[in-house]
């Protein structure tokens, strides 16, 4: 007969929450069942360990053969989505010892079973606002129309978020986006309106995942 170990992967660090295009590291140890580094003929032995995002693989590093530690890097895409997401840190087991046989790394140290651990993390992700309507002159009594879109940082449309539309510092309404990004807001000047230059400002404020 043979003698199997189990194996134990402890997420010792890692971000509860990033921004899309930060660089995410994740470092913990592999450990067998009394909990001591992998060996090979009673040699402490590395062993590969795998960063999987959302269950797609994305990187892998080796174990301190003695410490049994490691540390997992990878720059998140800008086109990342924006929420919760799941870490996953995967051993795969020998080559032969394992079901079903050859799903494991060769690489790896004999008669240890696969294991993995996971942990949630957030992204948020950066927006702008393009304005569709140019400045220019308006009259008192006439109605002002201002329009734009809300993007995120790959230029991706962001519909039914709120924003604002100040006058100079003062407040005047606010609007939805729609499904392609795009708000709209009309503002009719009023009779006393003061002459000159006016500072238009289009604010988002953010959501949870949304950056202002």
């Amino acid at each position: 007969f043979v003698v199997l170990a189990q194996t134990d992967i402890v997420i010792l660090e890692s971000p509860e929450g990033l921004v899309a295009g930060d660089y995410l590291t994740v470092n913990g140890t592999l450990l067998d069942d009394l909990g001591n580094s992998l060996t090979t003929l009673e040699v402490p032995s590395a062993a590969v360990v795998h960063l999987m995002i959302d269950n797609i693989s994305v990187a892998s590093v080796e174990t301190d053969p003695v410490t049994g530690q490691f540390s997992l890097g990878y720059p998140l895409p800008e086109d990342i989505s924006a929420g919760a997401h799941i870490i996953t840190v995967q051993f795969y087991g020998g080559r032969d010892w394992v079901d079903p046989i050859g799903v494991g790394e060769p690489s790896n140290p004999e008669y240890y079973l696969p294991s993995f651990a996971t942990v949630p993390f957030n992204i948020s992700v950066p927006t702008k606002i393009s304005l569709i309507t140019a400045g220019g002159d308006v009259n008192r009594e006439d109605v002002m129309t201002i329009e734009g879109i809300l993007l995120d940082l790959v230029d991706n449309p962001l519909p039914d978020l709120t924003i604002e539309v100040w006058l100079d510092g003062d407040f005047m309404t606010n609007v939805e986006t729609d499904e392609n990004g795009v708000f709209t807001a009309v503002y009719p000047v009023p009779a006393n309106a003061a002459l000159g230059p006016v500072l238009l400002e289009i604010r988002f404020n953010g959501t949870s995942f949304y950056l202002p």
